[in-house]
């Protein structure tokens, strides 16, 4: 009995992060948008569904504790999270709207309350990294193919019938300044964000499909649609994510795991099938080059647009060093303050939320969490859990790519990004500490018999 009232107690926390993890990138489209479109209604409590969860797996692990059952000791990454929670609460009754500034909590920090919660209640085995991985990557392409189909075939009309326009009107970031085809968003809000999180899953699937000796033909054709479908977004600040990604990977992880295959084979394969693709979507094959060749000129208007924000933003900064008040900047804030106070980079947005001491603290988290996830690595390699050791690569070049598109574009406030990001580096930060204890277990029980 107690046997099964300890599973069903680590399920409770398991599962609910597992659901959020894999059905989060649905939201926008179904939750958001279809389902109010169709019933006439929005319902704020279904909207909350993954709050919900988290919730459960909160109280699960609370319960768990209260009862004397071990858990993990504090890090000085819960350390980070609860001090920048402590600020941003501490902020709340000095902002001038008191809903926006509950609103900029959030979008601040759920993504990081998903972490700490993964990182004490989501560990998997070598099997169970392997069948989440390829659940992401199955939700991935699937998510995909949509994004294809829905962009060059449906078109901007299936969009604003299920809510997406405003005026009557889709947002100008939907299309490429010179060229009428929608770019692709997939079931997100934007192509921006739809673009990384294709370059996320990316970066955590690749090396847990080779360590695990995948199918290549299978494996190969589903990166070619993710590769595709990135592609199709149009987004530099996305592709720029995963080149940096992929750098950071090879640069900061020595390969001393074991290699079933080469490094290139994988990647320039998926690259001509992806090519492939888009070769029967003409207006994409005719706009990349065009695309690419003003943005390097300077010529692109949102490039001239972006440069424009920072300058302004930057001065904005120099006269507001203690920030205008949480919540207050960003681009969703105009919903609850009635102005527009917003900068092209999550770093200066943060700063002109927060000032700069709160931006320090923020920030801290995201060093934190890389700092973490290293060490993670390390724990794994030296335990042999070679799949565990590949989700934390992946993962921290998955943060890594999030962080550089975070300098160039508002994303850190697209809640349903971040806590896929955050979630696979929780759960990559609980497998290793599983596997580092299931090494040690039998060190300290010899120990203890000598």
């Amino acid at each position: 009995m107690a046997w099964n009232a300890r599973n069903v107690a680590g399920e409770l926390r398991r599962l609910p992060l597992l659901g959020v993890l894999l059905l989060i990138p649905f939201h926008t489209l179904i939750v958001a948008h279809v389902l109010p479109e169709r019933l006439g209604v929005r319902l704020p409590v279904l909207a909350m569904w993954k709050e919900a969860l988290l919730l459960t797996t909160f109280c699960a692990g609370t319960v768990a504790t209260l009862t004397g059952r071990p858990t993990a000791r504090s890090t000085p990454l819960d350390l980070s999270v609860l001090l920048f929670l402590a600020y941003a609460l501490l902020s709340v009754p000095f902002a001038p709207s008191s809903p926006a500034a509950l609103y900029g909590v959030r979008n601040y920090g759920e993504a990081f309350v998903a972490l700490a919660l993964a990182a004490r209640f989501l560990p998997l085995s070598e099997e169970g990294i392997w069948r989440l991985g390829w659940g992401i990557l199955c939700v991935a392409v699937a998510i995909s193919v949509w994004a294809i189909f829905q962009s060059t075939y449906l078109g901007p009309a299936f969009l604003l019938a299920n809510g997406y326009g405003r005026d009557g009107a889709l947002s100008a970031s939907f299309f490429v300044s010179n060229f009428s085809f929608q770019r692709a968003i997939g079931t997100f809000g934007s192509p921006t964000v739809f673009g990384l999180y294709l370059a996320v899953v990316i970066l955590v699937v690749t090396d847990i499909g080779r360590m695990r000796r995948a199918r290549e033909a299978v494996w190969v054709l589903a990166l070619g649609i993710l590769v595709a479908a990135l592609l199709a977004t149009l987004s530099r600040s996305a592709v720029l994510g995963l080149l940096v990604g992929i750098g950071v990977r090879r640069w900061m992880f020595p390969q001393v795991q074991p290699r079933v295959r080469s490094e290139a084979r994988p990647l320039l394969l998926a690259t001509g099938a992806a090519l492939l693709v888009l070769a029967s979507v003409s207006s994409y094959v005719t706009a990349l080059p065009q695309y690419l060749y003003r943005t390097l000129t300077l010529q692109d208007s949102s490039a001239q647009g972006h440069i424009r924000s920072v300058a302004e933003t930057l001065e904005f900064v120099r006269h507001h060093p203690f920030g205008v008040g949480i919540g207050q900047a960003g681009p969703r804030a105009l919903i609850y303050t009635g102005k527009l106070l917003n900068a092209e980079s999550s770093v200066l947005t943060v700063a002109v939320d927060v000032g700069v001491i709160g931006s320090l603290l923020y920030w801290a988290m995201w060093a934190a969490t890389l700092v973490a996830l290293r060490r993670a690595y390390v724990i794994s390699s030296s335990a042999g859990a070679w799949t565990s050791a590949e989700l934390c690569r992946g993962a921290f070049a998955a943060v890594c790519a999030a962080a550089t598109a975070c300098i160039v574009l508002p994303l850190n406030v697209e809640v349903e990004l971040m806590l896929v990001i955050f979630l696979l580096a929780g759960a990559a930060l609980a497998s290793a500490r599983e596997a580092g204890a299931r090494v040690a277990a039998p060190t300290r029980q010899a120990s203890h018999d000598a």
